[in-house]
C-alpha cells in the first residue's frame, strides 16, 4: 500500500485516490509550483484501520441523513480522529519528504473537491507554516477532520452529494514566503464574460486575499483588447508569516506599500500568459492562487469555476423578440406541435415570397437558414426574430420605407435601430439592378392583378378543400392521415401565393397612405386612417359575430325559446335545441362556417367549436339576456367612416387640391381593399389549421388505441419532424410517452412565466437569458397606446384572460394581454377595449373598428396597472387612460 505518494507519480492517481486539490495540482506538473506529495485517500483508510475505528466511523457516517443531528454526528466523528494517532508507518513515510528547517501548508483535498460540481470552497481546512513532524501531524489530523465537520456535512446534504462516500487525502507542499499573491478569475466575475481575466492582488500571502479580510487592487485583462484595466485601492493590512510559529498572522501593511500597485505590468502579463495556459489546459475557466517569491511565479493551486454569472454581454450579434403581433395568433403557452406546424408554414412562406419577388433560387438559398428562423419559442410563447425579418428587408429596395411599414403592420412599439439600410458602391448598385427592377415589376403586375389573384385562389381552396371529409377521418388509418397532412402541404400551403402578395399590398398601401397623410398636414394621421378604414363591407373579422346576432334574433321569433335557453345549463342548450329543427340547423351551419374560429385558433391544441360548441351557446345565450340584436351593431359601422371622410377630403381638397385628393382616395381605396382581402383570407389561413387540427387529433386517438400515448391529445406534446421521422423510421427515440413525460414537466414550469413583449439576448438564445424588458417602464400615471377607435368612456374595467370565464362584462372597459378573432363575440357586450399588445391592423383593433367600440391596443403592462372594477376613463382616440378611482 502506497501511503506517501509525490508529485511526479500523483498524475497517474485518479481523483478517487488523492482527491480534487491534489489531481488539480498534478496537471500542473509542467508549471511553476512549491514540491509537494499527497497522502491518498488509503492514507486515511488505513488510519482508521490501524486505529480500530473504521466499523465505528462508517456506521455513524451510514446513519446521515436530511433529518440527523449534524452537529452531534460531526462532533463524534472528529472526536474519533482527535484520539487516535498516525501509524508509525506513515509518519516514517512523510519523514522521507520533509525536511527539517522547511515550513510547509497542509491542506486538504476531498475526493470530491474542486469538482465540475462541487468546490467545497472555505469548508475544508489549510495549515501554513508548519515545520516539524509533530506540527505536521496535528495538521494531518485536522484535515481529516474538517472532512467531516458539520459545515462539511451539511454542504453534501444540501447538495446531495452522497455522505458515505465522503474520503478525504492531504497534501504537504513547500511554503513559498509570499511577497505578493493573490487569485486569478479566468472569466469576469461580475458579468461571466470569458475574455475578461480579474486579478485580486495584495502584499504577503494569498491568505488575506482568499479570506477577504484585506482591501485588494483590482485588475481586469481585456483578451480582446489587450489592455488592463486597474482599480487601485488602499491597502492597510496583509498576511504575513507568524514568527511564533502560529502559521500566518494579520498585521499592517508598511506605509510605503498602501498606496503603491501591488502588481508591475510585467507581472500581470506573466500572470495572464501562465492563465491562458493553464486554461487552454484544462478546457474550462479556471480559479487559480498564486504567487510571487523573488521574481518568481508560483502556482499554487487550480480549479475549474463551478458557477458563472450569466453573461451580460456577447460578441455574438444581438437578436430582438417581439411578440406585440403574433401573440395574436399563438396566445399564452404554445405547444411543440404547433410550433413547429407554424416554424415550417413561415419558412415555406418566405421562401415563396422571395420566389414570387423574382429573387433567383440560388439566392433563396443562401438565405434558407434565416427563413427557419422568422419565430422563436421562449418559455412557450412564440415571438418574432426581428433579426430576421429586418434581414430579409434588405434584400428588397426601398429598406426603409418597407421597415416603417412592417413594423406598424407587427405592432413594433420599441426602438429596434441596430440594422440599416447597406450602403452600396456603385458597382454593387449595378450589380443589384436587375433583382431590384425584378422586384419593382413583380410587384406592379401582381398589385395590377390582385383582384383576380385572391378570387382564384379563394377558389382553389375551396376546391381543394371540399375534398378533406371531417367526418370520416376515424375511418382512415394512421398512414393515411400522414397522406392528408401531406396533401394540405402540397395542395394548399405551398400555393399561398395569394395572402403573401396581399400582406405585400397591405403593408405598401397602409404605409403610403399614413406618410402621404403626414406629409399633407393632417393631425394624427394614424388614429385618422384607421377611422376610414372602419365600416368595410363583407369583411370577415366581424362576421362570426353578425351571425351569432343574427341567431339571436331568429331564437326570439319562437314563442317561449328564450325564456328556455336562460334558464338551461349552458352545457345542455345544445341538446335542447334538438326540438327546435331550425335554429339547430342555424347553429350547425355556424360551426360549419366558423368552427374553427376560437380562442387561440391557430393553435393545434386549441378546443374548436367542433369539439366543444359551449362557448357559442354562452354568447348566445348572453346576447339573450342582454337584448343584443344585429341591427344595433350594423347601424354603427359607417358613421365615423363618413363622417371622417368628409373631414379628410375637405382639408385635402381646399389645402392641396383635387389632384392631391384624387391621389388619396386612390390609396384608401387600395388600403381597404387589401384589408379586407387580408382578413378574408385569414379566415381561410384559420380553416386549413382546424383542418390539421382535426387530422392531429385522431392520429393522437389512434396512437392511444395503439398504447404509444396515455392520451390522445398528448400528440400535441410532439414536433412535426418527430411525427415524420416516426412514420419513416428516422428516429433517434422511439419511447412517445417518455419524451412527452419529460415535455410537459418542463412546460408546466411555462404557466405563469411569461416573459416580456420585447427584449434582446446575447449569445445562445437559451443561454442564461432573463427574457426582460430592456428599457426603462413608463409610470402608472402614463397610460398611453395607439387609439384606433374613437371614443371617450368612463366605466369600470374587467380585466380578462380567458373570454370563456363566466365573467360579467356587460357595459364594461374590457381590458387583457391579448386578443385573437376568437374573441370577437363578446364584444358587442362591451362598451370599450383596451389590449396590452396589439397593432393598428390587429384583429382585435380591425374587429372593435367594425362594431363601433372604442379602442386602444399597445398599452404595456397595463394589466398590471389596473385592476377589476377600477373606474377609469379612455380616450379612444387618443389612445390615454386616466384613473378615475
Amino acid at each position: 500500500m502506497t501511503l506517501v505518494i509525490n508529485q511526479s507519480d500523483a498524475f497517474f492517481n485518479s481523483v478517487e485516490q488523492i482527491g480534487g486539490k491534489a489531481k488539480n495540482l498534478s496537471n500542473l506538473h509542467y508549471y511553476n509550483i512549491p514540491s509537494w506529495v499527497v497522502l491518498p485517500t488509503n492514507s486515511f483508510d488505513y488510519f482508521l484501520k490501524e486505529n480500530q475505528i473504521q466499523d465505528q466511523f462508517i456506521e455513524i457516517l451510514n446513519s446521515i441523513n436530511s433529518e440527523s443531528d449534524t452537529t452531534d454526528l460531526s462532533n463524534k466523528l472528529k472526536s474519533l480522529i482527535e484520539e487516535a494517532k498516525i501509524p508509525k508507518i506513515l509518519l516514517n513515510e512523510i519523514n522521507k519528504f520533509i525536511k527539517e528547517d522547511q515550513f510547509y501548508s497542509v491542506r486538504s483535498s476531498a475526493v470530491d473537491e474542486d469538482g465540475k460540481n462541487n468546490s467545497f470552497a472555505g469548508i475544508l481546512e489549510s495549515y501554513l507554516f508548519q515545520k516539524g513532524i509533530d506540527s505536521i501531524e496535528l495538521a494531518i489530523k485536522k484535515c481529516f477532520q474538517s472532512c467531516f465537520s458539520e459545515r462539511a456535512l451539511k454542504y453534501r446534504l444540501n447538495r446531495n452529494v452522497p455522505i458515505k462516500d465522503a474520503s478525504i487525502a492531504v497534501i504537504l507542499q513547500e511554503m513559498i514566503p509570499s511577497e505578493k499573491s493573490g487569485v486569478l478569475f479566468c472569466a469576469n466575475p461580475t458579468t461571466g464574460a470569458r475574455d475578461e481575466f480579474a486579478i485580486s492582488a495584495n502584499f504577503g500571502l494569498g491568505e488575506g486575499v482568499v479570506s477577504g479580510e484585506c482591501e485588494t487592487d483590482e485588475y481586469l485583462y481585456s483578451l480582446s483588447t489587450k489592455r488592463t484595466y486597474t482599480e487601485k485601492k488602499k491597502k492597510d493590512f496583509y498576511f504575513i508569516q507568524d514568527g511564533n510559529g502560529n502559521g500566518a498572522i494579520k498585521t499592517e501593511l508598511p506605509e510605503e506599500l498602501k498606496e503603491k500597485d501591488c502588481l508591475s505590468t510585467q507581472e500581470i502579463n506573466q500572470l495572464i500568459e501562465v492563465s491562458i495556459k493553464i486554461t487552454r489546459d484544462r478546457k474550462r475557466p479556471q480559479d487559480i492562487e498564486w504567487a510571487f517569491y523573488e521574481g518568481q511565479l508560483y502556482i499554487l493551486q487550480t480549479r475549474d469555476i463551478t458557477s458563472l454569472l450569466p453573461p451580460k454581454k456577447s460578441n455574438s450579434q444581438n437578436i430582438v423578440f417581439d411578440n406585440s403581433n403574433i401573440q395574436e395568433s399563438y396566445c399564452g403557452v404554445t405547444s411543440p406541435l404547433t410550433f413547429s406546424y407554424a416554424n415550417e408554414a413561415y419558412f415555406r412562406v418566405y421562401h415563396q415570397m422571395l420566389s414570387i419577388m423574382g429573387l433567383k433560387e440560388s439566392l433563396i438559398k443562401q438565405h434558407e437558414k434565416r427563413h427557419w428562423n422568422m419565430i422563436s419559442l421562449i418559455k412557450g410563447r412564440v415571438y418574432y426574430n426581428i433579426n430576421s425579418w429586418y434581414d430579409g428587408l434588405l434584400l428588397f429596395p426601398s429598406f426603409e420605407n418597407n421597415k416603417d411599414s412592417m413594423e406598424k403592420m407587427m405592432g413594433l412599439q420599441d426602438p429596434v435601430d441596430f440594422i440599416k439600410d447597406k450602403k452600396m458602391s456603385m458597382k454593387e448598385k449595378l450589380h443589384l439592378l436587375p433583382t431590384v427592377f425584378r422586384c419593382y415589376w413583380n410587384l406592379i403586375k401582381y398589385f395590377i392583378q390582385i383582384d383576380k389573384i385572391v378570387e382564384n385562389f379563394t377558389k382553389d381552396f375551396s376546391k381543394e378543400y371540399s375534398y378533406f371529409d371531417r367526418k370520416n377521418f376515424c375511418f382512415k388509418d394512421l398512414g393515411e392521415l400522414f397522406d392528408l397532412t401531406d396533401r394540405i402541404i402540397n395542395k394548399i400551403t405551398s400555393k399561398w401565393q395569394a395572402p403573401i402578395i396581399n400582406d405585400f399590398y397591405v403593408m405598401t398601401y397602409h404605409g403610403k397612405a399614413q406618410r402621404f397623410l403626414e406629409k399633407h398636414g393632417i393631425q394624427s394621421p394614424e388614429i385618422k386612417l384607421s377611422n376610414l378604414l372602419s365600416g368595410e363591407e363583407d369583411i370577415q373579422s366581424t362576421e362570426p359575430t353578425k351571425q351569432l346576432l343574427k341567431i339571436t334574433d331568429h331564437i326570439r321569433l319562437v314563442p317561449g325559446l328564450k325564456e328556455l335557453i336562460l334558464k338551461t345549463e349552458v352545457q345542455k342548450v345544445s341538446h335542447l335545441l334538438k326540438d327546435y329543427t331550425e335554429i339547430q340547423t342555424l347553429c350547425e351551419n355556424y360551426i360549419e362556417s366558423y368552427g374553427d374560429r376560437v380562442i387561440g385558433e391557430l393553435k393545434l391544441e386549441s378546443i374548436s367549436l367542433r369539439v366543444d360548441p359551449t362557448f357559442m351557446y354562452r354568447c348566445i345565450s348572453t346576447y339573450l339576456d342582454q337584448g343584443m340584436n344585429l341591427d344595433a351593431y350594423s347601424s354603427n359601422e359607417k358613421v365615423l367612416r363618413i363622417k371622417t371622410e368628409k373631414e379628410i377630403f375637405n382639408f385635402l381638397k381646399k389645402n392641396h387640391g383635387s389632384r392631391k385628393l384624387a391621389q388619396f382616395k386612390s390609396l384608401l381605396k387600395n388600403t381597404r381593399k387589401g384589408v379586407k382581402y387580408r382578413e378574408n383570407m385569414r379566415l381561410i389561413r384559420t380553416r386549413v389549421f382546424g383542418l390539421s387540427r382535426d387530422l392531429y387529433l385522431e392520429m393522437g386517438r389512434q396512437l392511444e388505441t395503439y398504447g404509444k400515448l396515455d392520451d390522445s391529445r398528448d400528440i400535441f406534446y410532439l414536433t412535426l419532424d418527430e411525427l415524420e421521422r416516426y412514420r419513416m423510421g428516422r428516429s433517434v427515440q422511439t419511447n412517445l410517452k417518455a419524451i412527452i413525460s419529460t415535455r410537459k414537466t418542463e412546460y408546466k414550469t411555462y404557466e405563469h412565466d411569461e416573459p416580456a413583449y420585447h427584449f434582446h439576448t446575447a449569445g445562445p438564445v437559451y443561454l442564461c437569458e432573463d427574457y426582460n424588458y430592456p428599457y426603462e417602464r413608463s409610470s402608472s400615471a402614463d397610460l398611453k397606446g395607439l387609439g384606433c377607435y374613437p371614443g371617450i368612456i368612463e366605466e369600470e374595467v374587467c380585466l380578462m384572460n380567458d373570454p370563456t370565464e363566466l365573467v360579467d362584462i356587460k357595459g364594461k372597459i374590457l381590458c387583457t394581454v391579448r386578443t385573437d378573432p376568437g374573441w370577437a363575440p363578446i364584444f358587442p357586450m362591451i362598451k370599450g377595449l383596451i389590449v396590452e399588445r396589439g397593432s393598428m391592423l390587429s384583429h382585435s383593433a380591425v374587429i372593435a373598428r367594425e362594431l363601433g367600440i372604442p379602442t386602444i391596443v399597445g398599452i404595456p403592462d397595463i394589466t398590471k396597472k389596473l385592476k377589476t372594477g377600477q373606474k377609469i376613463k379612455m380616450d379612444g382616440e387618443l389612445g390615454t387612460v386616466d384613473l378615475i378611482d
